[in-house]
């Protein structure tokens, strides 16, 4: 792995990790928005880091979307 994909993946796992705080779709869109730059540096580096990225995303957004259901 190289210096780029280490930096990458950790960055993602940072990014993913925050998530765990928010819990609000405004709040989650915000999050983006505001790591847009390391977002695409991760594309840049690695489709598979940007693509786990994106689907946390996702997922986080179907789990705030479920709590606000209940």
């Amino acid at each position: 792995m190289s210096d780029q994909q280490k930096f990458a993946k950790d960055i993602s796992k940072v990014i993913i990790g925050f998530m765990a705080k928010i819990d609000t779709v405004s709040g989650l869109n915000n999050y983006y928005l505001c790591n847009r730059a390391p977002i695409g540096k991760i594309q840049d580096i690695s489709e598979e880091y940007y693509q786990d990225v994106i689907q946390a995303f996702k997922d986080k957004k179907v789990s705030i979307l479920e709590q606000e259901r209940e």
